[in-house]
């Protein structure tokens, strides 16, 4: 096993009067030591001890090798020579080195065997520990905590209750940070500076089939990072892997639980035995009442991939809940049952829930069929979409709210709204324009007040039997009976198109 120059510098201290101090890009990997044999060359990665007498007048050294003399040698560079200290020998230091040699390359030994034999992951990083003095830990991309080892809990990064996530407020911090957004960029150790997280933590990402599956980090809590942690961190790295990805692999309840639900609320094919031992798995009765949720994540969301933590987050805080991640939104299904005050109680935590994150929510009518979760989950988007196109700045819309914005959008996807709508309006808006009349407004008035004449004259500044004469023309032009509600209802309805402005698909317009 090859140890990294500041390692051996720092243990050898003692024993030297002058030495290098290594920056990073000079902290070279070296080969375990051996007494210099009269050669004129020191090739890179050597470690050689020699007495300064016994040195060769042509001596040549490459770059990363390293010269331990006793007595000053005939030349001198201070980044690749070491001066022992009087009295210190050459075997001490030689015996030094060898035991620093012999001891990493058990260490390395052990968590092979450790990988190996697929003991658990905890037990890994304590045998990890003993060169990496501080806490460790391994997150998965959606910052679940899926193994750690030692350290005090961290206010801002306490593990939420019972489960291995990191808390809401730190994943909102860490997934607009530059080092968690350009993630496939990072494949060495690097430093993750303070601000994010209390303390600063060195990192290491784990790629499977080239894809980044986690990260090992060590954190700076019980005493300073050391410039060789990074390397023993890519050594501990070379032996998670393989275990780290045979835990990440599905196949739990929770996996079998949340495929089910994507089923339910995208309404894919289910058989009858899978939909009744889902209701007895989650205790829930098949005609209960239900309300179905669809939240908008941010753009950084979609970046980070974050959606499967929060759907875990939602889930965990809401009760009686059901929680989905989809390619660009988060599903909900929501058993009102299990809230004392019913739908406005289960809204009140849900904003409660999202405004930190700063999600937007659409909400279903409440139903009693399970079976007819996908409707309400279609109604619960419709609901999204026409909410943040209208009303943006809310944290949740109601299907209810939008229903009649819904049936405008849908009548006119295929059609303009002129051949929708009654042709009685286009024919007293025409003749408006050719002669200066008020046909198609009066009407208009008439409907909204509910047929009333006296408070629709009234509106209009004109008087009763003024109004009675144009409603009389109205009739006369347009050949409509104005006393069947199937034609006030239509005539409403044809205000609202005319009027309204042109609706457009939102997913489609972002």
């Amino acid at each position: 096993m090859l140890l990294p120059l500041s390692y051996l510098i720092h243990y050898m201290g003692p024993y030297l009067k002058d030495f290098p101090s290594p920056d990073e890009g000079a902290d070279f990997l070296m080969n375990p030591p051996r007494f210099y044999d009269g050669e004129n060359l020191i090739e890179s990665g050597a470690v050689c001890l020699c007495r300064s007498g016994e040195l060769s007048p042509d001596l040549r050294m490459e770059l990363g090798s390293l010269l331990i003399c006793s007595g000053t040698p005939p030349f001198y560079r201070s980044e690749s020579v070491c001066i022992l200290a009087d009295p210190a020998s050459l075997e001490t230091v030689s015996n030094l080195l060898h035991r620093l040699f012999r001891d990493a390359g058990r260490w390395e030994e052990k968590m092979a065997e450790l990988s190996l034999n697929r003991r658990p992951l905890s037990e890994l990083l304590s045998a990890g520990a003993e060169y990496l003095q501080n806490p460790i830990g391994i997150m998965n991309p959606e910052f679940k905590i899926v193994a750690d080892y030692g350290g005090e809990a961290l206010p801002d990064t306490d593990k939420a209750e019972e489960t291995g996530d990191l808390q809401t407020d730190t994943v909102n911090s860490l997934k607009n940070d530059s080092l968690y957004k350009e993630v496939e960029q990072y494949r060495r150790p690097f430093i993750f500076p303070q601000g994010s997280l209390p303390y600063r933590s060195l990192c290491v990402n784990l790629f499977y089939k080239e894809a980044f599956a986690g990260r090992l980090s060590v954190l700076e809590c019980k005493s300073s990072l050391r410039p060789w942690d990074g390397f023993f961190l890519e050594t501990l790295r070379k032996y998670v892997l393989p275990l780290y990805t045979a835990v990440q692999t599905p196949g739990s309840f929770s996996d079998r639980r949340k495929a089910l639900t994507r089923k339910l609320l995208k309404g894919e094919a289910m058989t009858e035995q899978e939909f009744f031992a889902f209701l007895r798995e989650m205790n829930w009765p098949e005609n209960g009442s239900y309300l179905c949720a669809c939240i908008s994540p941010s753009e950084a969301d979609f970046a980070n991939h974050t959606l499967d933590y929060f759907a875990r987050d939602l889930e965990r805080t809401l009760p009686g809940t059901l929680c989905a991640a989809f390619s660009d939104e988060i599903g909900v299904l929501a058993n009102l049952e299990q809230y004392p005050e019913g739908r406005s109680e289960f809204e009140g935590c849900l904003v409660y829930s999202i405004r930190e994150s700063n999600f937007r929510a659409g909400l279903s009518r409440v139903f009693r069929n399970l079976p007819e979760a996908s409707s309400a989950y279609r109604q619960a988007g419709i609901a999204l979409e026409t909410g943040l196109r209208q009303n943006p700045q809310l944290w949740k819309h109601s299907f209810d709210d939008y229903a009649l914005s819904y049936l405008m959008q849908s009548c006119t996807r295929e059609l303009p709204a002129r051949f929708v709508c009654s042709p009685a309006l286009l024919l007293l808006r025409q003749k408006d324009r050719e002669t200066g009349s008020d046909y198609y407004h009066t009407l208009k008035a008439w409907l909204e007040h509910g047929q009333n004449t006296v408070q629709t004259a009234k509106d209009l500044f004109i008087h009763r039997g003024t109004l009675i004469y144009r409603l009389d023309k109205i009739r006369e032009m347009t050949g409509i009976d104005l006393d069947a509600w199937q034609e006030q209802m239509y005539l409403l309805f044809s205000y609202q198109l005319l009027e309204a402005p042109v609706y457009h698909n939102y997913r489609n317009t972002q």
